[in-house]
């Protein structure tokens, strides 16, 4: 969903712009997976079963690292991942899909080495 976004002018010119909210979303169009990824796995099972509902809900992370591999923050929240399309080659899968946040999101530790996350503690 879009944010609505208004945007007014009084008797002074001066311009004035409000937003309402928005929804998060995120659009991976060029993901390329080998087959024995965890993610390719995960993602062709939900098209090969028609998944809906309940059975497209996951958790996402989302974080960000410097230039020295150091982990700045992380953020954990419920999603709802959803397949766009299938199409590859012998060696791997294109699947497009978005990602639309659905709430509950929090900071986490995040172990850059095998993805664990924990509860965040400063430090």
């Amino acid at each position: 969903m879009n944010p609505e976004v208004r945007t007014v002018k009084n008797i002074l010119n001066e311009q004035s712009t409000d937003v309402s909210g928005y929804e998060p979303q995120s659009s991976v169009d060029t993901y390329y997976g080998r087959y024995d990824e965890t993610l390719t796995t995960a993602l062709t099972e939900k098209i090969n079963v028609r998944a809906t509902g309940d059975d497209l809900k996951t958790t996402v992370v989302d974080f960000l690292v410097d230039e020295d591999k150091t982990l700045i923050w992380a953020y954990q929240e419920d999603a709802i991942i959803v397949p766009k399309s299938l199409g590859g080659s012998m060696d791997g899968v294109n699947i497009p899909f978005e990602i639309h946040y659905n709430g509950n999101r929090k900071r986490v530790n995040l172990d850059l080495t095998t993805y664990a996350v924990s509860e965040y503690s400063a430090g």
